[in-house]
């Protein structure tokens, strides 16, 4: 998954089975400088900025669905995160 560092409603998604990147449906906020994590076949986007405003919520894209969904926002405001995701 590539999250632009600029401004953009833009995310990428890599197909590892393909070796193919494409372009996911556009994110429901402008933003950049967020973090992103992958987890049971969906995308999570969550913080980040848009030059004015820091970012608590979270967006989870649906591949089976096809399109970001806002799921419920981190406690704090984050901008420039970096995120891991350990399935236990």
């Amino acid at each position: 998954m590539l999250i632009s560092s600029f401004y953009s409603f833009e995310v990428e998604s890599y197909n590892f089975a393909q070796d193919q990147w494409s372009l996911c449906a556009s994110l429901n906020k402008k933003k950049g400088s967020l973090a992103g994590a992958t987890l049971d076949n969906k995308i999570f986007a969550f913080g980040g900025g848009n030059g004015v405003d820091c970012f608590s919520d979270v967006e989870m894209y649906d591949v089976n669905v096809g399109r970001w969904i806002p799921t419920r926002s981190m406690l704090q405001k984050v901008i420039d995160a970096i995120s891991q995701v350990t399935k236990l």
